[in-house]
């Protein structure tokens, strides 16, 4: 096992993938918070009903789209992430 990265030599070939989806991960909560922020500024949304447990559906359906959005390559965040990792660079 590698001390610095914390994985094994016969990981290595997995790393990218690994790297790929955290980069993804990542660009999912950065997105998540732009769009929960948005919402919160714009106001209630139609159906909002003010009942308890809208805020709980809201965050749920925010985080939903925030994967989606992140998963289809979304702003190009993890793209870029992962072109400035030592050994992606162009």
């Amino acid at each position: 096992m590698d001390a610095i990265t914390g994985v094994g030599h016969g990981e290595k070939a997995a790393e990218p993938a690994r790297l790929a989806k955290a980069a993804q991960e990542f660009e999912a909560v950065l997105l998540g918070t732009l769009l929960s922020s948005l919402r919160q500024s714009l106001g209630s949304a139609p159906g909002d009903t003010g009942e308890s447990g809208d805020d709980d559906y809201s965050f749920m359906g925010v985080q939903a789209l925030a994967t989606a959005l992140a998963a289809r390559g979304g702003l190009g965040i993890a793209k870029s992430v992962l072109q400035q990792l030592p050994g992606n660079r162009k």
